[in-house]
């Protein structure tokens, strides 16, 4: 049965909060623990998202009322919106309390990382930004990018948040994921982001295998909080699981580290292509709903979808 688009949109974003707060209580841990637990990284514990929902919920926000990625925009929204006991990374809360303060958002990044940060922050965020331009790549590589740059603005942070971008746009457009992993690295290869593309290929290797979540984080270079790192992970587990939105998340959750970042991100690729119907219904009830909870976000995935109908006229 087709997926409606809207229902794509609705499930990108619906999809990070859950993987988000899915991975959320394996942040930290080691897979090896997570391998001996049957419930942290596996059961929805809690239901509540961490810094990449918040962020991601003001990307969403800054987009519908500016119809487009505004750096200004964007700083100033991020730093408003920031509640520093979501989890944030040092850096990154750094960054966002100088936004906060008012600081030019090109100061700002660069104030706390000299040549600018390729930690995965800015790159789970860029998931909307796929939506919007699924049907315009050459616009979504730009727009990913100036998304993540008013935080992370080392090229390899950008090119995190492209390739987010990218999947969750070729999800939509329902690129089965082994197909939207070479496409990635195609487009990537053509663009100013080419060096991120060697980080994506090591996964090659294990397309064709079945490795255990610690021999998963060895492949990929330990649990180093940053975009090199988390996001072919990421990218990785929806390869793995391309029918199951709960094995594709869980699977990204279970490998600890950035678990909350790996499963948003995991949550938004596999959410977009499967649409609302793929999530976990057990999963999603469990989600917090007080302000700017699971309703908010369903609300804006519709809004988002409007949206893109009345600005590119329903491409």
């Amino acid at each position: 049965m087709p997926v409606k688009l809207i229902d794509q949109f609705v499930g990108a974003l619906l999809g990070f909060m859950t993987g988000d707060a899915l991975g959320r209580p394996a942040k930290g841990h080691t897979a090896e623990e997570l391998l001996a637990r049957e419930d942290i990284g596996h059961e929805m514990i809690g239901g509540f998202y961490t810094e990449d929902t918040e962020m991601m919920i003001t990307v969403v926000e800054s987009l519908l009322a500016q119809g487009k990625v505004d750096q200004d925009d964007l700083a100033v929204r991020l730093g408003d919106n920031l509640n520093p006991m979501r989890g944030h990374n040092p850096g990154e809360l750094e960054v966002l309390y100088r936004l906060r303060q008012g600081m030019d958002w090109r100061d700002a990044n660069t104030e706390v990382f000299k040549d600018g940060s390729f930690g995965v922050g800015g790159s789970p965020r860029a998931a909307p930004v796929g939506l919007v331009y699924h049907h315009d790549l050459d616009a979504l590589i730009e727009a990913a990018a100036a998304s993540a740059e008013v935080t992370h603005s080392h090229p390899l942070g950008r090119a995190g948040a492209v390739t987010v971008a990218l999947a969750v746009a070729l999800a939509v457009r329902r690129v089965t994921p082994r197909d939207m992993y070479y496409q990635i690295q195609d487009l990537l290869a053509a663009s100013a982001y080419a060096d991120f593309v060697p980080h994506l290929a090591v996964a090659e290797e294990l397309l064709e295998s079945w490795p255990s979540p610690p021999q998963v984080v060895e492949h990929f270079g330990g649990n180093e909080l940053t975009a090199p790192r988390c996001v072919p992970a990421a990218l990785y587990s929806v390869l793995r699981h391309p029918d199951s939105f709960e094995k594709a998340v869980g699977f990204a959750a279970s490998l600890g580290g950035d678990a909350d970042s790996m499963g948003a991100m995991a949550g938004a690729m596999a959410g977009a292509y499967h649409g609302t119907r793929g999530i976990p219904t057990p999963w999603v009830e469990r989600l917090e709903n007080e302000e700017r909870g699971r309703d908010t976000v369903i609300e804006l995935g519709e809004r988002l979808y409007a949206a893109w109908q009345e600005w590119f006229g329903g491409r």
